[in-house]
């Protein structure tokens, strides 16, 4: 094997078992989504009825094509002008999307860490993106415990969820409570976001996705109250991105029906196999390294030791064959690097673990020496 060559990359899936369409089943969408003068009337209302008891009755959705499409789209909808900007955990992409636009953005860490005195800084937050990721696990216990105990600042002009790719609808169960003076995300383990009243209020969205399960669509969309969606639709058709092509075939596929049925066998199937992944990494880690459930399904982001970098890491372990992608997040300390490990790496298995055991070995050989 050639010292250059990268025989397995841990952050590309290696299987299509979990797909919630068939090729087929895509390519008879795509025929119907071309026919003449069709448009993406129905999607807002089929995506509505799929997201179920998951966003307030009252909401509306809007197609988006990716996730950060969507963060951008809202990012976009206000004038900011330096204001601070937080998520948590953390979502390296997304932090750099809002540094873009502007927004002294920094990583609250890892959701637990919201018992902390960190969260005093969530005092001077004008934007909290919250990722709901691995929520729904056992492990995700303490987080909600957490996040019970906090209440988003009165200053916060808006408060946005990324709801678990390919956990929308039935599976996702009921994610909002309503109260006279709140309303809690997530559920009532979730933190509490103060509606008030006029111009100062806070705004609520939520991001919902099903990039894994249909990847190459456009399968993105933003959920919140009718008149935040009719100023989003207003920027997206002045960008010129609405009524695309990939909101057709997803509105095409979705009509097919049966998909809740689908999501569910998919989320069963991911949920297994990130348990064996989540085996191999407490036999294969160094303690120093930690890990939770990414939004996308069927991915880790493995938080690699301060003072680990990425790029380092990645010659190195280029050399024994194996690659991966990740980023970086600004916590209390100095900046940490995130791998993303993907359950079906090497189509899982064998190969995915062994990928995991070099890379754990790679990781402990850089403390070793340092």
């Amino acid at each position: 094997m050639s010292g250059q060559e990268i025989m397995l990359n841990l952050s590309e899936p290696g299987a299509e078992r979990f797909h919630l369409f068939g090729r087929e089943e895509v390519e008879q969408a795509m025929k119907r989504a071309l026919e003449p003068r069709r448009g993406n009337e129905r999607l807002p209302e089929t995506l509505r009825k799929l997201a179920g008891k998951s966003i307030p009755d009252s909401w509306e959705c809007l197609s988006v094509p990716t996730p950060l499409a969507a963060l951008d789209l809202l990012l976009r909808d206000k004038q900011w002008t330096g204001d601070a900007a937080g998520a948590v955990p953390a979502e390296p992409k997304a932090l750099e999307l809002m540094r873009l636009h502007g927004l002294d953005a920094e990583s609250f860490g890892d959701v637990g860490s919201v018992r902390d005195k960190s969260v005093l800084r969530l005092e001077a937050v004008r934007m909290l993106y919250w990722e709901q990721a691995g929520w729904e696990t056992s492990e995700g216990a303490e987080a909600r415990d957490a996040a019970a105990a906090l209440t988003v600042p009165g200053g916060c002009r808006v408060a946005v969820v990324r709801l678990p790719d390919c956990r929308w609808g039935a599976a996702q169960g009921e994610a909002w409570t309503d109260s006279a003076e709140a309303l809690r995300l997530l559920g009532a383990d979730g933190p509490k976001l103060a509606i008030g009243a006029g111009p100062d209020r806070t705004e609520i969205a939520a991001i919902g996705s099903l990039t894994t399960g249909m990847p190459n669509l456009e399968t993105a969309w933003i959920a919140a109250e009718p008149q935040i969606i009719r100023r989003l639709a207003g920027l997206q058709r002045a960008a010129g991105t609405a009524g695309l092509l990939g909101g057709r075939i997803m509105e095409e596929l979705l009509e097919i029906g049966s998909l809740s049925d689908r999501i569910d066998e998919a989320a069963a199937g991911w949920d297994e196999a990130l348990q064996r992944l989540e085996a191999m990494l407490r036999t294969t880690m160094p303690p120093s390294v930690g890990w939770r459930r990414a939004a996308r399904a069927g991915e880790l982001s493995l938080l690699l030791p301060e003072g680990l970098g990425l790029a380092a890491l990645a010659k190195v372990a280029r050399l024994k064959g194996i690659g991966f992608s990740g980023g970086s997040i600004q916590g209390r300390g100095r900046p940490r690097a995130v791998v993303t490990i993907s359950c079906e790496a090497g189509s899982g298995g064998a190969r995915l673990e062994h990928g995991v055991t070099l890379l754990g070995e790679t990781i402990g050989e850089f403390q070793a020496r340092s």
